[in-house]
């Protein structure tokens, strides 16, 4: 390789060894023979959600009935302030036109606006109804079902 014009018209003296390693794109992040390492830690925040309901189950006379959901959005790896967008989404296909937004300063919990579902006809059952957190943005993601029944006698 000693003397030798590349393609971008430059003239290298080098030995080989230093020449792969200046050549190669992947030795630069630290990718290929030697390992994956590239000596930078992954900052990359991740970004979950949890969901409640109340109550989780009913049954009675008293239909329709009023579901009380709450949630949380929890930020962890957080290095720089990050907004989130999300919104609430249900078993029976409605989607909440809201979509409020958690700015996160920091790793850490915060709570997410809570809604309600009120719904049931009478001498009518309804099983393994949910809702649950959409994340839509910085990562899309979704929580777990916040899951109730109702039995309307």
């Amino acid at each position: 390789m000693t003397g030798k014009t590349h393609s971008r018209g430059i003239r290298r003296r080098m030995g080989l060894g230093v020449a792969v390693a200046l050549l190669s794109p992947m030795a630069l992040f630290g990718i290929g023979a030697l390992g994956t390492g590239s000596g930078i830690a992954d900052a990359t925040p991740m970004f979950t959600a949890t969901a409640t309901v109340s109550p989780l189950h009913y049954k009675g006379s008293n239909c329709p009935h009023e579901f009380t959901f709450n949630g949380a959005i929890k930020a962890t790896g957080l290095t720089v302030t990050t907004t989130v967008r999300y919104r609430w989404i249900r078993s029976d296909g409605g989607v909440e036109t809201q979509h409020p937004k958690l700015v996160f300063t920091h790793s850490g919990s915060k709570a997410a606006m809570d809604i309600t579902w009120t719904l049931g006809t009478s001498g009518k059952s309804y099983a393994k109804y949910w809702e649950k957190i959409q994340i839509l943005s910085p990562k899309a993601g979704l929580s777990n079902p916040a899951t109730f029944t109702l039995t309307c006698t």
